[in-house]
């Protein structure tokens, strides 16, 4: 290949293009192996610690991976039977919702009976069904699609609870050499550079998924307990494996559990007092683990001051919606690092000013203040006021 600069530059470019659209092609395959490399980086950590204290690396990768399998099927063995059976009671139950929901639109309707005559819209709930019937029958077909499809995509990705821990197996079993052969194929010109820079990077966006997993973890289990046992919910581990889920998606995922908790407050037969009470209560949690915990948590896992977290996410919500807000802060602390690699004093330690701010401050009261009067100046008839 020609040594020309320009030449490898323009190889390089086609050689990119030639394989992001070679992912794009296979973009169906590759969740499961994204999700495995997540998890061989959140437990590599792990084997190195054990490494340290002289466990060898296979033996090593044995024990995390079948820790984690335990912990994986104990949890799955503990939730799964009462997730089936708060499903179960729901399926039972959501006739008696659907008269009680009947008669809480009647009843509105019936409130406003006068004001929606003189909006020309039906006043009872058989009329509204009469003229809007085409409408909502489009809409809840459209509906029942997206979940028929949602749920036959489900069926179709079962397999990946086989894929992803095999895979995540061999990436912990032959990480080291994968970073070795990486190593190798770098030109020796830009090898350690590019190596220490990437180390960099993927340190910090490891720590931000093992705290954005912990954060999680943690606000998916709050939400539980103060469901079940606060407010004796009847679907709070729903809830609670919901709130979990969404949290990564900032604001949205807690407006979907605040809606569906009230919901089913409601749906229980509980007072308006009390459903108040528990949407002030998951506002609350909310609040204190968005400006509490999760930017101390995950600001001091990637280096990331929670005022750079928040701008990143409103920019990554303008620019990319509701993607932009999940990638936003790991994207954020990859560039503070490589902004940091470029210019080292960004990181370096301020040195101490206040004796040199002081000494300023002298200086500059001494040049304000005006100058003393020599004795014949004040003598003088000239210079004195009359």
């Amino acid at each position: 290949m020609s040594s020309d600069p320009t030449s490898r530059t323009l190889v390089t470019l086609a050689g990119l293009a030639v394989l992001a659209a070679c992912m794009w092609l296979i973009r169906e395959v590759l969740p499961p192996f994204l999700v495995a490399a997540v998890l061989a980086l959140l437990l590599d950590p792990l084997l190195g610690r054990m490494q340290r204290w002289g466990v060898p690396r296979a033996l090593a990768v044995g024990l995390t991976f079948l820790a984690f399998l335990g912990l994986f099927f104990g949890a799955v063995a503990f939730v799964v039977p009462k997730l089936v059976g708060q499903v179960a009671d729901l399926v039972r139950n959501i006739d008696d919702y659907g008269v009680r929901a009947e008669a809480l639109v009647s009843a509105w309707l019936y409130r406003f009976e006068p004001t929606l005559r003189s909006l020309n819209l039906p006043p009872t709930l058989p009329d509204l069904w009469t003229e809007y019937q085409g409408q909502i029958t489009g809409y809840l077909q459209v509906l029942l699609q997206h979940v028929f499809q949602a749920l036959q995509a489900s069926a179709a990705r079962l397999g990946w609870v086989l894929v992803i821990p095999i895979v995540t197996l061999y990436l912990l079993a032959d990480l080291e050499k994968l970073k070795a052969r990486i190593y190798h194929l770098l030109s020796a010109r830009y090898r350690d550079v590019v190596v220490e820079l990437a180390t960099k990077v993927g340190l910090v966006v490891a720590a931000y998924l093992r705290g954005l997993t912990m954060i999680c973890l943690a606000y998916g289990l709050a939400v539980y307990l103060i469901l079940a046992f606060g407010y004796r919910l009847p679907y709070a581990l729903i809830l609670g494996l919901l709130a979990g889920a969404l949290y990564a998606v900032p604001y949205l995922g807690q407006l979907t559990v605040l809606a569906g908790a009230c919901a089913v407050a409601w749906a229980n037969g509980s007072g308006g007092g009390e459903i108040f009470s528990a949407a002030v209560t998951l506002v609350l949690i909310g609040q204190i683990f968005d400006q509490w915990i999760t930017p101390r948590v995950i600001g001091s896992q990637v280096g990331l001051h929670p005022v750079l977290g928040l701008f990143a996410l409103m920019v990554g919500a303008q620019l990319f919606g509701l993607t932009g807000m999940v990638i936003a802060v790991p994207v954020a602390a990859s560039i503070r690092v490589v902004l940091v690699e470029l210019f080292p004093q960004l990181a370096e330690p301020i040195p101490p000013v206040t004796s040199k701010i002081s000494h300023l401050k002298k200086v500059m009261a001494a040049n304000e203040a005006p100058e003393p009067r020599t004795e014949e100046e004040t003598s003088s008839p000239e210079l004195v006021a009359p």
